[in-house]
């Protein structure tokens, strides 16, 4: 079975009393199970909460790729999880591994899909104008092949004519 973590559960690991019930849950998934969304890790990686038994997470935005970079301390999380969920050290460290690894791969953003969308708008128009002048090719090859066909049976008519008489 897989299990989407929500924003509630994460944050619930990074409280200095961790509810026991969470921690029992945590304990008996297997790590491989465990995801959480992109919205939910945002959620609690772009909050800066004061430090109250929260670990500290600082955010910033990249000026050059437009997406926001996460630092994030592993070997925190892993101690917290450790410390206060109970989970066995090497769960919680590849808990940690893996969550920062989801938190640090490339996310398309509104300006990726935007140079897709323009790239692929492109392609389109070109494609667009080489069947228009495919099309204005064949109609004009089938105005040849109509004219001759019509110039051919006006002879033909024109003969039979003459030999009727």
């Amino acid at each position: 079975m897989i299990f989407l973590l929500g924003a509630n559960v994460l944050s619930e690991t990074m409280k200095p009393a961790l509810s026991p019930a969470v921690a029992s849950w945590l304990r008996q998934q297997p790590l491989r199970s465990l995801f959480t969304a992109a919205i939910c890790q945002a959620e609690i990686l772009g909050r800066r909460p004061l430090d109250r038994g929260y670990r500290r997470l600082d955010t910033c935005q990249s000026p050059k790729e437009k997406t926001l970079t996460i630092a994030f301390d592993t070997l925190k999380f892993a101690r917290a999880l450790r410390d206060k969920a109970h989970i066995p050290h090497e769960q919680a460290e590849g808990m940690a591994h893996a969550f920062a690894d989801a938190t640090s791969e490339q996310i398309a953003t509104k300006g990726d899909l935007k140079e897709v969308e323009t790239r692929l708008e492109a392609k389109i128009s070109a494609t667009e104008l080489r069947l228009e002048a495919k099309i204005a090719e064949v109609k004009a090859d089938l105005a040849k092949w109509t004219t001759g066909q019509t110039l051919v049976l006006v002879g033909v008519i024109v003969t039979m004519l003459r030999f009727a008489h």
